[in-house]
């Protein structure tokens, strides 16, 4: 299975990354009374840093496999978060150099992650998902992130209000811990359903069943896998001792 842990992780950013951003610009700006200038020369850095990211991302895809970009990616938020609720909360006004050397250190972080990850993520996902599902399969993504990142903020600052922002961070933070465990988890589907995210497109690619079990349903998924219809070219394939790969591996995105 390769888009359901990648579908659980970026939902899992989805409802952090939005309560992080709402939580840390009240912090930024009256907390800690960084100037207005400062505050959009942090997130400036990261994004500029993110461009700079994104130049690099096909070739480390290329490199490293799209799976362990994303994967080393993930991981880099919490990081970076974490680095954010201790400039916030922790040097916070006491020591306020260090704490602006902190936080535009963690905004190059973030910028960095997700300059890395997005056209990896996006290459992963179209690849993974057979042609006539991809309109569905967005849709359904993007609406659950869209609809987390809503409530996510919200929440973030409802938690805010009733504790503190530096609880609100800290949730923030073990939320992106937990997507970067779930997006881990996509090593596991992409060995077991024998891609090459992890490889760098050095061996046979295969589809990942989930895309068509849950997607498409059931019926669609096995006669992909049987090779009986499902709207794709069944035409026999040479015996090569392997199981004919469903018709969306046809992509020549490299995983």
């Amino acid at each position: 299975m390769v888009l359901a842990p990648l579908a659980f992780s970026t939902h899992l950013w989805s409802l952090a990354n939005a309560p992080g951003l709402t939580v840390f610009a009240t912090l930024a700006l009256r907390t800690l009374a960084l100037p207005a200038v400062a505050y959009g020369a942090v997130l400036a850095v990261s994004g500029v840093a993110m461009f700079l990211s994104a130049t690099a991302a096909p070739r480390l895809g290329r490199r490293f496999g799209a799976g362990r970009t994303i994967i080393a990616a993930r991981g880099a938020y919490p990081v970076a978060w974490a680095g954010i609720t201790v400039a916030t909360t922790v040097l916070g006004q006491s020591a306020p150099t260090a704490s602006t050397i902190v936080l535009f250190a963690a905004s190059a972080v973030q910028g960095v992650a997700a300059g890395c990850e997005n056209a990896n993520e996006m290459s992963l996902r179209q690849t993974a998902t057979p042609d006539e599902l991809l309109g569905r399969m967005n849709r359904t993504m993007r609406s659950a992130n869209r609809t987390l990142a809503a409530v996510g903020a919200i929440g973030g600052g409802a938690l805010m209000t009733v504790a503190d922002g530096g609880v609100a961070l800290l949730v923030v933070t073990v939320v992106f811990v937990a997507a970067a465990v779930d997006a881990h988890v996509l090593r596991c589907g992409l060995r077991s359903s024998d891609s090459t995210a992890l490889d760098g497109g050095r061996s046979g690619r295969r589809c990942c069943p989930f895309a068509c079990s849950v997607i498409a349903g059931p019926e669609v998924a096995l006669r992909r896998r049987n090779g009986t219809g499902g709207g794709g070219d069944n035409r026999a394939l040479p015996d090569t001792g392997r199981e004919p790969a469903p018709d969306c591996a046809r992509s020549s995105v490299v995983l």
